[in-house]
């Protein structure tokens, strides 16, 4: 069974609750992955997991980006009131997965130039 990291984000802002007009501020980290490791599921699924983003610690790796494409763990803190990632973790090297595709994305996505946000110069 196996976990690859395809991507992360940051969400983060602030909202009033209307009845008490208190400012709530959140700030999240939406980690993406594919995993093959749902028995109920024949293959590979996509998933998206919410933690907060001052609990995610980056454990054999720099950053998240570091890690995009490869093996992880996910190491989760079960004592919170609900299961919530505290750690991503790099796999060892040896934990390779044999998938042809996934070497091909990686390529493809590193060749890739992001699309000028705004007005070209």
């Amino acid at each position: 069974m196996a976990t690859i990291l395809m991507g992360h984000e940051n969400s983060n802002g602030t909202m009033t609750d209307r009845k008490t007009g208190e400012v709530i501020s959140w700030d999240n980290e939406i980690i993406h992955v594919m995993s093959d490791d749902r028995a109920e599921v024949t293959g590979w699924y996509c998933d998206h997991i919410k933690c907060k983003s001052k609990n995610v610690t980056v454990i054999g790796a720099g950053s998240l980006d570091e890690l995009l494409y490869k093996p992880v763990y996910l190491q989760y803190d079960i004592t919170a009131k609900e299961p919530t990632i505290s750690a991503v973790i790099a796999a060892p090297l040896d934990a390779t997965i044999v998938f042809p595709v996934f070497p091909v994305i990686a390529a493809m996505a590193q060749s890739i130039s992001p699309a000028h946000a705004g007005k070209d110069k």
